[in-house]
């Protein structure tokens, strides 16, 4: 059994800090995962090669803004991986 599956995630412009200023903001993006594989008719194991930030967004996933300039954490880059299930 072959499957295919494919995800669209779409956040708007967020605000990390409660007086809204813009440099502690993160603009709307969207992240686009992909997957391909194959699975046994008994399922007991499968592969697929999984796609993760296709379209390698750059983006933050927070913003702190302890000092003159805010920090933030980015995103995960474009990611690809081989991944293999087995069931007992």
């Amino acid at each position: 059994n072959i499957f295919v599956r494919g995800e669209y995630y779409r956040q708007g412009k967020v605000y990390y800090d409660p007086t809204n200023a813009e440099i502690a903001a993160q603009r709307a993006y969207s992240l686009v995962n992909g997957s391909i594989g194959y699975q046994d008719t008994k399922r007991k194991w499968r592969v697929a090669l999984i796609g993760r930030n296709l379209t390698d967004t750059q983006y933050l996933i927070t913003i702190a803004a302890n000092g003159l300039v805010p920090a933030g954490i980015a995103g995960a880059p474009r990611t690809v991986l081989l991944q293999l299930t087995k069931e007992w």
